[in-house]
C-alpha cells in the first residue's frame, strides 16, 4: 500500500488546523475562494539543526503555494513564545509551541542565510510530486 494518499491527507489536515486556528490567515486566495485546486501546491518543509540549543533538533513546516497567482504562505509548525522564561519552560518541558505564519521564499532564504539545511517535498494539484524548492547553507552565501 502506497503511503502517498495518506501522507497528503495527514498534510491537508494539518493545513487545515493551522489555517482555521488562527483570524490572520484571512488574506490567503485559498481562503476567500480565488484559488483552483489544481494550481495548488503543498510543500512539506523540513529545517536542519542549527547552533542555538533551540535548533539542535531541526523541525518541520508546511507551505501552501498557489502557482497561478503567485502567492505562497509557510505554516511553521516550530514556534514558540521567546521570552525571559524560555529557558525554565524548556528544562521543565513545558514549551507551548504554536504555528507562525510566514513568507514562503524570504523564510526558506532566511534560515539558509543562518546556515540551516532547508529541503522541500512538494505535491501540486493532483499532478505527480512537483519540483522542490532547495536552500542550502551554500546557496544562501552564494546570492
Amino acid at each position: 500500500m502506497s503511503l502517498r494518499p495518506l501522507l497528503c491527507f495527514v498534510v491537508l489536515c494539518s493545513v487545515a488546523s493551522g489555517l482555521w486556528s488562527s483570524p490572520a490567515r484571512a488574506d490567503v486566495p485559498w481562503l476567500r475562494g480565488l484559488s483552483r485546486g489544481e494550481d495548488l501546491a503543498i510543500h512539506v518543509v523540513t529545517f536542519g539543526p542549527g547552533d542555538d540549543i533551540a535548533e539542535w533538533f531541526g523541525h518541520a513546516a508546511i507551505a501552501v503555494e498557489d502557482t497561478r497567482l503567485k502567492e505562497a504562505r509557510l505554516y511553521n509548525y516550530g514556534e514558540y513564545a521567546f521570552d525571559k522564561t524560555v529557558a525554565l519552560r524548556y528544562l521543565r518541558g513545558h514549551l507551548i509551541f504554536h504555528v507562525g505564519e510566514r513568507p514562503f521564499v524570504p523564510t526558506l532564504d532566511l534560515y539558509a542565510a543562518h546556515r540551516r539545511d532547508v529541503r522541500t517535498r512538494c505535491r501540486a494539484g493532483g499532478r505527480a510530486w512537483c519540483r522542490p524548492l532547495e536552500r542550502s547553507p551554500s546557496t544562501a552565501a552564494d546570492r
